[in-house]
């Protein structure tokens, strides 16, 4: 304990917030704080002793850091204990400490760093707390709606920061940061409808101007989950902007985050016409979206439809079934188109269309046929 708070005493002494942040953090737990976390556990229950150590401690600095690194502190001990709703409420109140700390002061700017940690973890506690409730508590989840609003508050106090992004101690730098966090609530609860407010308070001009200023890691995130928006919204041309741009920026040794922007990527550029290379499954391991590809390129339906129908959980789970839906039309283009050309004839009997389709497996009346013909021209 004494050395734990010595280091944070020394990180705030020189205003260190990057290893500060650190020190905050509670996901993933480190392998060096379990003694910590084993001493705290004893203690969480009375949070006033905990407090008080922490005083004494880091007595000749201000009240608010030190009751943040107490709840910090109570958290790692109820985690340590398996105890997530007592985890979830003292993170909460450290995340409230960080607010009413940094809130009021310029001279806090080295804690931005943990302000964005701790609202990072409190999402992450609240989704375990959640998780470890019964199951008619646990489809409502309480703990991550109350933390949705927690973090808004925090999200105001980021956006209404009056010094110019020039400035590096500006909070406004962290907005797509916090953004991130609630777009990822906002996914989870499926409250996708308040995206659009927030990306309207995001996007302003001098925000998206400066885009060089923020961290790229944030600037990626956040394009991938606008992306991931339109999808939804059938805006797949801005999607398809928004998801390029994610997938340029994200570093290459970043091999999952790459995997995560190709699976939303390439469905939607298949839907558009362009079908993926064979390095999208040698790479990331997307052999199914690869596969789907090469029976599209065919006009090859039966095989089209055995893969989508195989992987339906995992489309559905990615968010991407019904762009995959929406690539059958292109199928259906190169499956005609092959028709023609082996038929070499200029008038073609819909009859012909029907028996293919049919061998295929997919059996339809004269007038489905006639309707898919009519959408293709």
């Amino acid at each position: 304990m004494d050395q734990y708070l010595s280091r944070v005493g020394q990180c705030v002494r020189v205003r260190d917030g990057a290893n500060l942040a650190l020190l905050f953090s509670l996901q993933p737990l480190k392998m060096e704080e379990a003694d910590l976390a084993r001493y705290v556990h004893s203690k969480a229950r009375n949070y006033n002793h905990l407090e008080d150590e922490c005083r004494k401690g880091l007595r000749e600095h201000d009240n608010g850091l030190i009751v943040a690194v107490a709840h910090r502190l109570a958290a790692l001990g109820h985690l340590a204990a398996n105890s997530y709703d007592d985890a979830y409420k003292s993170v909460h109140n450290c995340y409230n400490a960080i607010m009413d700390f940094i809130g009021g002061a310029d001279q806090t700017a080295y804690m931005t760093p943990v302000f964005v940690r701790i609202l990072n973890d409190l999402r992450e506690v609240a989704c375990i707390a959640d998780k470890a409730k019964p199951e008619r508590e646990r489809l409502s989840n309480p703990c991550l709606r109350d933390s949705q609003n927690s973090i808004t508050r925090g999200f105001t106090l980021v956006k209404k920061d009056r010094k110019p992004l020039s400035d590096p101690s500006t909070r406004k730098l962290t907005i797509f940061a916090v953004t991130n966090v609630l777009f990822k609530i906002y996914f989870k609860l499926n409250t996708l409808q308040l995206c659009g407010k927030l990306i309207n308070l995001v996007e302003t001009h001098d925000t998206m101007e400066n885009l060089t200023l923020f961290p790229v890691s944030d600037v990626v995130t956040y394009k991938y989950y606008v992306g991931r928006l339109k999808m939804f919204e059938d805006q797949y041309e801005e999607a398809r902007e928004c998801l390029r741009f994610a997938l340029q920026y994200c570093p290459r040794r970043c091999t999952r985050n790459r995997q995560l922007i190709l699976a939303s990527l390439v469905p939607l550029e298949m839907a558009l016409g362009v079908m993926p290379s064979q390095k999208v499954a040698t790479e990331y391991g997307l052999n199914t979206l690869v596969d789907i590809g090469e029976a599209v390129q065919r006009g090859d339906l039966r095989s089209f439809n055995s893969l989508v129908q195989q992987n339906r959980p995992t489309f559905i789970r990615l968010g991407v079934y019904l762009v995959i839906e929406q690539i059958k039309t292109v199928v259906y283009r190169n499956l005609f188109k092959r028709i023609q050309q082996i038929t070499e004839s200029t008038r073609l009997s819909v009859h012909t269309f029907q028996a293919i389709t049919s061998w295929l497996g997919e059996s339809m009346d004269l007038d489905e046929i006639e309707c898919i013909l009519s959408n293709l021209i």
